[in-house]
């Protein structure tokens, strides 16, 4: 019997640990959760991460490391360098972490602005993006075409995403955002085919396709994200979609990660690319069991 540790600070998945648990226990495995804030780090000529609940060694109790979110979303405390030092402690002895190798060769690849800067330098179709360092630098710039949209670089399932319709809308956005100017992403607004915004969710697990999922914004959102009240149906990709998200998949070293695609009159651009992509909606929508194919998948390594 192996042992798997969930590590997550927020409880925005409950679904997903959920299902991961169930299949696990299908499976004949043992799966456990705890919080980043569980856990506390010793080092001196050795290491032991301790989870505070229990007094045990996480390193040498479990063998298989899963991480979600590491933000408290009450405090706003990020607990990212947790996760980091438990992937490397876990990977010195041998233990198998999902999206290890992302975690060190692009150590900020939870900043949309870092992935924008490198999914262009591999010449990948994104959508036109800004960043700015302060406010003076966006009031005195003369790139912007209204609408846009305005997003904060390091929040995830919607947050903080706004459709801006002037230059006055975005100078109050960037007033009253909790963050400064230079973590937010200013984007080219593409205007949808149909009344409601939608666009195309596609996850990948290792070097296969698990499918693709059109997401449809509701009640006039901007947002098409199923957490936030977005509805989704099944998507059949064709071999373009899937060849972006493989090529995604290699240069951001991925073993697992969710991508968002929409389409400009018939071409199709990166939104965002998720490596902790939720996927309640897509299980419902597709009929794909997510959760037994990410735990057959680590218990392989």
């Amino acid at each position: 019997m192996k042992k798997i540790l969930l590590i997550q600070e927020g409880s925005a998945d409950e679904y997903g640990i959920k299902r991961l648990k169930e299949e696990t226990q299908l499976l004949g495995h043992n799966f456990n959760q705890i919080k980043h804030s569980d856990l506390n780090f010793q080092f001196s000529d050795g290491y032991k991460v301790i989870d505070k609940n229990t007094g045990e060694d996480v390193i040498e109790n479990y063998d298989y490391f899963l991480f979600r979110s590491a933000k408290d979303y009450k405090t706003g405390i990020r607990f990212n360098h947790f996760t980091y030092t438990v992937k490397y402690l876990a990977n010195q002895k041998g233990k198998y972490s999902l999206n290890f190798e992302n975690s060190f060769t692009h150590y900020h690849n939870q900043t949309k602005i870092y992935n924008y800067a490198v999914l262009s330098s591999y010449g990948l179709p994104i959508i036109k993006t800004w960043v700015y360092a302060t406010l003076d630098d966006v009031k005195n710039n003369d790139d912007f075409q209204f609408p846009l949209i305005c997003k904060p670089a390091q929040e995830s399932q919607g947050r903080g995403v706004e459709l801006i319709k002037s230059l006055d809308e975005l100078i109050r956005y960037c007033e009253n955002s909790k963050f400064p100017v230079c973590e937010l992403v200013f984007q080219e607004y593409i205007q949808p085919y149909s009344e409601t915004p939608e666009d195309i969710r596609i996850l990948a697990l290792g070097d296969r396709i698990l499918g693709g999922m059109k997401r449809i914004s509701n009640h006039g959102k901007v947002t098409t994200n199923y957490s936030t009240g977005g509805s989704v149906i099944n998507y059949e990709l064709d071999s373009e979609l899937q060849q972006i998200v493989i090529k995604i998949m290699k240069i951001f070293n991925l073993d697992y990660c969710g991508v968002d695609i929409i389409f400009d009159n018939g071409q199709p651009k990166i939104l965002e690319i998720n490596n902790s992509a939720q996927f309640k909606g897509f299980e419902e929508s597709t009929g794909v069991n997510v959760a037994k194919s990410i735990i057959e998948y680590i218990l392989s390594k």
